[in-house]
């Protein structure tokens, strides 16, 4: 009687263990394709991470490039330099040598820039007097030449005809065996001729580049062993290397090859070297077209990997062990597998039904977002809050913005007229808000843009293909809009009026269209219910300069967005100059407004000393629409300046941090290097730091003295140069008044107690 039961449960248990063992295996099966998956996964991570890394150090290159030409174009735009010029090669007379002192003077006035750039020096030729400029000397070619390193003739000829020839500007030339230091440099000419419109003799400014400083831009990237660099022109010569070079000097025409023609994603490719993987990337200046080829052990971008997935098989196989064993043991035991299968069941339909919830909110917390950000940045837009590309893909991309530089597009203000009598709860308003949404989408099209300002006013953006200086487009709004307001008046008792805004096809100027849309339904009286600002009735009578306008040029001069409050300037001078064509008095009424929207932003100015000279007499005495212009734009760089301050003092002290054992180090050699008077520094300084200059300075060079004296055997009579100190008692009096002994006992006993 037993055998059968006997027989079925073994026959049950082969079963389960059957079963969940073809599970487990496909669990393993499924594992190892996870595995493979996240692994091509981290590989291209690491790919994409890399490239991003290498293409920021080729935009700092050429960020640095780009300032050698800014600072050419600065120099050969001096008036003093230009006049320099024109001299003949034998006019060595007084005048010239002036010229000359004065030429140098304003160089030095650019020193503060050679800190931010990978430079030793720069310095001017002037092929037609044979003659060179620096911040520090103006010498002839003879006397240049001697003063900076003595060389042989042949070594001296040579430099000369590098120094002084046209065809090989804007490219890295050698130039360390021309250098007294053995450090490696390289030499970058711009030709001043490139920088003028006029003819005149030409000029070469010279920057002589520290590859070691250039080799700090790709720090990040040439870390691994093996890493080097290649940089060629655009028509594929050899500019420059990095790394260990000398590896691959053999094969690096083929490896270039194999670059230029790779498809991947991130412009790379695989290849193996003396056994070992090697990955070479490329990318391409925009600047200048240099291609830049960077060459990494595979295993360094891929470090992680190995372990990651040697960590993920052992993981596997011990739950492969582990499983199985679970597996006979309690298909062994429970020959219940149904009561089990649906415990299982049910535990995962429990979990399905929570991933399900979570899934839901996620989803009801993004519906509720999306309606934040669609009015954050339509309201940006209906204030002229745009004026980057960056910012104009991410609206337009986010709002569906289509035809943007095709289609015109103009702001349609939309106002409801409610009874006085009628006292509408929040309820009701928005039943209406919503019935409008809906009428507005019928009658005028999905696609339009709805800014909802205050309660009763709604602002529409429209786009057609004619602009609404043709009077058809004007009649095909006004014609839609009548059918909207009859539709309202007539079904839901709702009395609108809307004015119509000009065109504009670029979206950073869509709030002048909101600003002649709000001017446009201001004057509606009585039973109109649309008017067009292009319609306006103009009068001589009165200026145009409305309320909405002042607070909009105030928020752009805060800004610091010069590009708009040249269109608010340029928008009044059409309103007022040709359209309505004021009378002086108007035109004093109008300037006297504008100065008091700009003598309400002067009183937000704390700091005196960013203002320019004789700013505040200017803005009572000016009387022109482009004085006012200029002194809107001079405001609107203090606010700049006031914004950037805290980023200078950081520089600042960076430059401190590295310049601390200069005896000449003060408030007037801050103020010299970075073009700030001393007073504004002093007070950014103290404002930042919460220190004085001198107190900071003295704090940086304790610090030092203290891990001198701990950590090297500097002589105690040469310490005090170490660290800036005029002489020995300065420096021992500042010690002790800081740590409470003699820098010598200190020392001695090794103690830091003050």
């Amino acid at each position: 009687m037993k055998q059968p039961t006997n027989d079925k449960n073994r026959s049950l248990l082969f079963r389960l263990v059957t079963s969940y063992s073809s599970i487990l295996l496909f669990v393993l099966i499924l594992g190892l394709f996870f595995m493979l998956s996240l692994g091509s996964t981290y590989r291209s991570g690491s790919y994409r991470q890399n490239t991003t890394l290498f293409l920021n150090s080729v935009k700092e290159t050429d960020t640095s490039l780009r300032l050698f030409s800014t600072l050419a174009t600065q120099i050969g735009s001096n008036e003093t330099i230009k006049a320099l010029s024109y001299l003949e090669s034998d006019d060595k007379t007084y005048n010239f040598y002036a010229l000359g002192k004065e030429s140098m003077e304003y160089l030095s006035n650019l020193m503060s820039m050679q800190g931010m750039l990978p430079i030793n020096s720069f310095y001017v030729y002037l092929p037609e007097t044979e003659y060179f400029l620096s911040p520090s000397q103006f010498a002839s070619k003879e006397m240049f030449y001697f003063q900076r390193t003595a060389l042989s003739e042949e070594l001296t000829a040579k430099r000369d005809a590098l120094i002084s020839s046209y065809d090989n500007v804007m490219t890295l030339l050698p130039f360390t065996e021309y250098n007294s230091t053995n450090e490696p440099v390289y030499l970058y000419k711009i030709p001043l001729s490139a920088t003028f419109s006029e003819s005149f003799h030409p000029g070469i400014a010279c920057f002589e580049l520290n590859a070691n400083a250039l080799l700090e831009n790709f720090a990040e990237v040439l870390t691994g062993e093996s890493s080097c660099l290649y940089i060629t022109d655009k028509t594929g010569a050899p500019l420059i290397s990095f790394g260990s070079s000398n590896d691959f000097s053999t094969k690096i025409e083929s490896l270039i090859k194999i670059a230029d023609n790779s498809s991947s994603e991130y412009h790379h490719e695989e290849f193996d070297h003396n056994g070992k993987q090697h990955t070479i990337t490329k990318t391409t200046s925009e600047f200048n077209g240099w291609n830049y080829y960077l060459i990494q052990p595979t295993a360094y971008l891929l470090n992680d990997l190995s372990a990651y997935q040697t960590t993920y098989i052992i993981a596997i196989l011990a739950v492969l062990l582990i499983s199985f064993l679970m597996i006979l043991s309690l298909s062994r035991v429970n020959i219940k597998p149904y009561e089990q299968m649906h415990t299982k069941l049910e535990s995962s339909h429990q979990e399905n039904i929570i991933l399900q919830e979570k899934n839901e909110s996620l989803q009801d917390t993004l519906a509720k977002q999306h309606p934040l950000v669609y009015s954050a940045y339509v309201a940006r837009i209906m204030k002229g809050a745009v004026s980057s590309e960056a910012d104009i893909r991410e609206i337009c991309d986010f709002l569906k913005i289509k035809g943007l530089g095709e289609l015109s597009f103009e702001v349609l203000l939309v106002s409801l007229r409610f009874d006085p009598s009628e006292d509408l709860n929040r309820y009701q308003l928005q039943e209406y808000e919503s019935l409008l949404y809906r009428s507005f989408y019928h009658y005028f099209g999905n696609d339009i843009l709805i800014y909802h300002p205050d309660v009763n006013s709604f602002a529409l953006l429209l786009s057609s293909e004619t602009k609404t200086e043709d009077p058809a487009c004007i009649a095909k709004i006004r014609q839609t809009f009548t059918e909207l307001h009859n539709y309202l008046l007539d079904e839901h008792s709702l009395w609108t009026y809307a004015g119509l805004g000009d065109s504009n096809t670029k979206l950073p100027y869509f709030w002048k269209s909101y600003q002649q849309a709000s001017e446009a339904v201001s004057v509606i009286k009585d039973d109109c219910f649309f008017q067009s600002f292009r319609e306006l009735t103009r009068s001589s009578e009165s200026y145009y300069y409305p309320y909405e306008m002042a607070g909009q040029l105030t928020a752009f001069i805060k800004d610091a967005n010069t590009l708009q409050i040249t269109e608010i300037f340029k928008l009044i001078r059409r309103e007022n100059m040709s359209y309505r064509s004021i009378s002086a008095t108007n035109l004093q009424w109008l300037l006297t407004d504008l100065r008091t929207t700009l003598i309400k932003l002067r009183q937000t100015i704390t700091n005196e000393n960013i203002l320019p000279e004789d700013f505040d007499k200017k803005l009572t005495e000016e009387t022109t629409l482009e004085g006012m212009e200029q002194l809107a734009l001079a405001l609107s760089s203090c606010f700049k300046q006031e914004n950037t301050g805290n980023q200078l003092i950081s520089t600042i002290q960076n430059y401190i941090s590295k310049n601390y054992h200069d005896p000449d180090l003060s408030l007037k050699k801050i103020s010299d290097v970075f073009s700030i008077s001393e007073s504004y520094f002093s007070y950014l300084f103290k404002a930042e730091t919460g220190r004085n200059f001198s107190e900071y300075l003295e704090e940086i060079r304790m610090q030092q003295a203290m891990h001198l004296l701990k950590e090297t055997d500097t002589p105690l009579s040469e310490l005090y140069s170490h660290l800036g100190y005029s002489n020995a008692n300065s420096f021992r009096r500042a010690f002790k008044k800081v740590y409470g002994s003699s820098p010598k006992a200190f020392r001695r006993t090794g103690d830091d107690t003050e």
